[in-house]
């Protein structure tokens, strides 16, 4: 018979097909994605202020070709110098308020002597024009006096949680740091950090810096203190960056009381000498001080309060009477 067919040979396998060409839109997403990892801060944007912050750290960083912990002391740096002419408004206004209280406490004094100061309209709107007078009798500025806080809170504030992300996002913290803190990174084992941060806080305090001194040091000065005191257990937990940050601001304080305390610069910068003390009793402990300044904060809510209901009940009146100044007052005399 006939030979058998012979079987029809294996099936060779094909080569895999070659990946396709990357197009346009392709590689610019892959030059994005090479960015991102090289800039851990690529995605950030520039209106947001935690994102301002890490961008001006990284910026120092990168331009000036700094370690990131003398990154964070020469933002520290620029940041306060950008706020220095803040700083000196804050400290021209607290001698103005303490020389202007006596006479201010005499006008207080004076209408709440007369009978029908809580329940006239009239005098009361006569107490709010004198109480405006005398402040710009003495160059007193409410907002400004509060102004410095307004401004600097949210700046260091921003700086803290920008400086708290970094912290956990870029991996040049990990090995930025020097000495004993050399991960920025982590918490400050050794508890060097914390106890310099929070204490050149207390030093703020005893030196009345940042506008803390005079009548207001004298209130605050125990409510300061404490503040102090449970600042420390928080910080111990606190990444080194912000810790170097922290005492770098406190320093820039400290360093600019001491040259306050200089009478050639004071006159120069035209910040007054505070009110001598007057010489009696001591004054009242700290729970007592804290009593009179909730008091004082309540008395000052309810005077804003009727100086508005004064002035929608004598819209569209007459003019009020002269005003009666301090000199006419029984207790002035």
């Amino acid at each position: 018979g006939a030979a058998a067919a012979p079987p029809p040979p294996a099936a060779v396998p094909l080569p895999p097909m070659p990946p396709p060409l990357a197009g346009p839109g392709d590689t610019a997403a892959v030059a994005d994605a090479a960015v991102a990892s090289a800039n851990p801060l690529a995605d950030l944007t520039w209106y947001w202020p935690t994102d301002l912050a890490q961008h001006l750290v990284e910026h120092v960083h990168v331009s000036l070709d700094l370690p990131y912990w003398q990154a964070l002391v020469a933002t520290v740096l620029l940041v306060r110098s950008l706020l220095l002419p803040i700083n000196i408004v804050m400290m021209r206004q607290a001698p103005r308020m303490a020389h202007m209280r006596p006479e201010g406490e005499k006008l207080k004094a004076y209408f709440e002597s007369l009978p029908n100061f809580k329940t006239d309209p009239a005098l009361q709107q006569r107490f709010v024009k004198e109480f405006y007078a005398l402040n710009a009798k003495y160059g007193v500025s409410p907002f400004a006096s509060i102004a410095g806080a307004l401004c600097q809170l949210p700046v260091f504030l921003s700086m803290f949680m920008g400086i708290r992300t970094m912290s956990q996002s870029v991996p040049g913290f990990t090995t930025g740091g020097a000495m004993w803190f050399t991960d920025l990174s982590v918490a400050d084992s050794t508890m060097i950090l914390p106890v310099l941060a929070t204490g050149t806080l207390l030093t703020m305090v005893e030196l009345g810096a940042d506008g803390m001194q005079g009548s207001q040091k004298a209130n605050m000065k125990w409510m300061l203190r404490g503040f102090v005191a449970i600042t420390l257990p928080v910080t111990v937990y606190q990444p080194c960056a912000i810790m170097v940050y922290w005492t770098g601001t406190n320093c820039f304080s400290i360093a600019l009381a001491l040259l306050l305390k200089i009478p050639a610069v004071k006159k120069h910068l035209g910040i007054r000498d505070m009110p001598k003390p007057a010489a009696g009793p001591t004054g009242p402990g700290p729970l007592q001080q804290l009593r009179d300044l909730w008091e004082d904060s309540r008395a000052q809510l309810d005077e804003t309060a009727r100086a508005r209901a004064s002035q929608e009940v004598l819209h569209g009146r007459a003019a009020a009477p002269p005003p009666v100044t301090t000199s006419a007052s029984p207790r002035a005399r």
